[in-house]
């Protein structure tokens, strides 16, 4: 008898204690870190350099290239599905352009060429490797590029053409905090050939030219 009460005045003691040391170590366990998410609206910005070359029959077989840096601001939307794998929408538009100047394919002289808008909307494909993103995009978008021809007398003549241009691109973010993004990206543009007027003494001339570019960028975006 006095040893059936002894248990129960223990286990009346000791359970109340071992349910409380149970909460206690359940309540101190760490809390794990939420994964982060690459889902979300964005804008950003970026610099870059390009190396370009105008093609088509209006070089008469002399293919002429030439550089250009821009500056660029961008937005979209980026949702990530399961295994790690990010689905994008991408909207970019440079806002400032440097001309490119060349050796002119027609005689004497000089020409130039200088987008003066270009918009490029883009599906991107990523996977997630934690705070990386590397990915591949793909679009068609629209260019306005002015092409330029300077004389040896020093005359010029200039026209602007409306032109659709087809971009590949490659790019690697990374996700500094849950907002700052920073990142890089190559872009290989193709514009359409078109024929550009120039009204020369006499007869106009016609020359059907395009043009294929490659450019490397740098680019910070805020994740919203």
């Amino acid at each position: 008898m006095l040893r059936t009460s002894a248990v129960i005045a223990a286990a009346l003691i000791l359970g109340p204690l071992s349910a409380r040391a149970a909460d206690l170590t359940t309540k101190s366990a760490p809390l794990a870190a939420p994964q982060f998410s690459w889902t979300g609206a964005y804008v950003g910005a970026g610099f870059g350099f390009m190396s370009g070359e105008v093609i088509g029959p209006g070089t008469a077989g002399n293919n002429v290239g030439g550089t250009t840096t821009y500056f660029e601001v961008n937005g979209g939307y980026r949702y990530q599905i399961p295994y790690g794998l990010v689905l994008g929408f991408d909207l970019s538009a440079p806002v400032w352009i440097s001309s490119s100047t060349f050796n002119s394919p027609l005689g004497a002289g000089f020409s130039t060429s200088k987008p003066q808008f270009i918009l490029i909307p883009q599906a991107q494909l990523g996977y997630a490797l934690g705070r990386y993103l590397p990915y591949l995009g793909v679009g068609v978008g629209v260019a306005d590029l002015k092409g330029g021809f300077t004389t040896a007398a020093g005359t010029s003549f200039s026209d602007t053409q409306l032109s659709p241009v087809v971009d590949l691109s490659f790019g690697v973010d990374y996700a500094l905090t849950d907002n700052w993004i920073i990142g890089v990206r190559y872009d290989h543009l193709d514009f359409e050939q078109h024929n550009y007027t120039f009204a020369t003494p006499g007869l106009p001339t016609v020359v059907q030219v395009g043009a294929v570019s490659d450019g490397v960028s740098g680019i910070v975006r805020y994740k919203f």
